[in-house]
């Protein structure tokens, strides 16, 4: 068998599936390989017996939006394939593994490290502004996330592109892809939800208190996580929800930075955190979502330099995302073709804003429709992490 094969386990179609590489409560991930296109695959195997209703929902909507989504910075689904006891969601392979255990790599490579225990302002940045592009496309599809962390953000090689195999310009930076849409949600753009998901660290403080949330509750998780980039730890840490919510509450929006509580032991040659950066933070990073950066200043901010992005306009023939998978035994999924007649969404984001001074947030000022309240489980929550470092037990998905 070639090198670069996974070692075989069981062969579905094109697909040799071979060494389990994570899992989760209902599903299991493991390295394959695409005997047709001579690739690397992830492979996200679910036991049917473990379904409930509400998991076969949340498994329909996960592969739906996956089929849907065509950009560069969200992992892409490449085929949904069916075994007697297993749905097999095959998934393109992030070599690289996700963004918390890249992070970790930093002290072995200084050229990627700034002074404060954080990645340099340039990997930062260029994240950042991945992230924000990845945003931006499911914010035109009216997809909320709602699970947002380092561990769900998944690293590929520079020059790397599965869909078309061609080079991606992003010069010698990782390409960062979105995975995991276990959480996710259709969202409109009025609606407001009110369903506890995602990871506490990164989880937006309305979410947190159980309060009707919008799709801004994403851009705090993005705030918390490139604070993490910045400096090594995200902004607050608790050892539960309760106490978690209690730290932001008594921070009253007050964000800073080590180069900052340290400025006067700082070294004048060492590079201190992006300006930019630590602007676009502090305006994420705020208790009331009223008062949050809006999406509309979000991609506009400098730090992400998303001026000339053009996320909506790359992929012209994208199946909308939509409720079409119903079959309970999910017999009608299928792919759809290169070429797919229907057109883009028109599910666009489109908001209606007032006037409110630079630090106020522009927002919907339409009357908000109550949302129906859908509880998303989180046992099909999977993330990634590089075989390279150890692993004392296998409970956390590499793609």
């Amino acid at each position: 068998m070639a090198e670069n094969k996974a070692k075989p386990t069981a062969v579905i179609g094109d697909i040799i599936i071979g060494n389990e590489i994570g899992r989760g409560s209902f599903a299991r991930v493991y390295q394959g390989y695409n005997n047709k296109t001579h690739t690397k695959v992830a492979v996200k195997s679910v036991a049917r017996l473990k379904l409930t209703k509400k998991l076969l929902e949340n498994l329909e909507l996960e592969i739906n939006i996956l089929k849907a989504a065509q950009h560069k910075n969200v992992v892409k689904l490449i085929d949904c394939l069916k075994s007697k006891n297993h749905i097999h969601l095959v998934m393109e392979y992030c070599s690289l593994g996700d963004l918390s255990s890249y992070m970790k790599l930093r002290k072995q490579y200084p050229q990627m490290q700034n002074s404060f225990g954080g990645l340099s302002n340039a990997l930062v940045l260029n994240f950042s502004s991945q992230l924000g592009s990845a945003l931006k496309y499911l914010r035109q599809k009216n997809v909320i996330h709602r699970d947002i962390k380092p561990q769900n953000l998944l690293l590929c090689p520079p020059n790397s592109n599965y869909s078309t195999g061609e080079s991606e310009s992003n010069g010698n930076f990782p390409i960062l892809k979105i995975a995991d849409f276990g959480f996710a949600r259709s969202l409109m753009t009025s609606s407001l939800a009110d369903t506890l998901c995602g990871s506490p660290l990164y989880m937006a403080p309305e979410i947190l208190g159980y309060e009707k949330y919008d799709a801004t509750a994403d851009l705090w998780s993005f705030g918390a996580v490139a604070y993490e980039m910045c400096t090594g730890k995200p902004p607050f840490r608790a050892s539960n929800h309760v106490e978690l919510l209690r730290k932001i509450d008594r921070s009253n929006d007050s964000i800073t930075f080590p180069d900052e509580s340290l400025q006067d032991n700082i070294d004048s040659t060492k590079e201190p955190i992006n300006s930019d950066l630590k602007d676009l933070i502090r305006k994420l990073l705020i208790r009331n979502p009223e008062f949050r950066l809006s999406f509309t200043l979000f991609f506009l901010h400098p730090a992400l330099d998303l001026k000339s992005d053009i996320s909506s306009d790359e992929h012209p023939n994208a199946i909308p995302i939509s409720s079409e998978l119903r079959n309970s035994e999910l017999s009608s999924v299928k792919l759809p073709n290169t070429a797919p007649t229907q057109g883009i969404s028109n599910y666009h984001f489109n908001q209606n804003t007032v006037s409110k001074p630079n630090n106020f947030r522009l927002y919907d000022n339409s009357t908000p429709e109550k949302a129906k309240n859908i509880r998303l489980m989180s046992e099909l929550s999977i993330s990634g992490k590089p075989q390279s470092l150890p692993k004392p037990q296998v409970n956390i998905i590499s793609f």
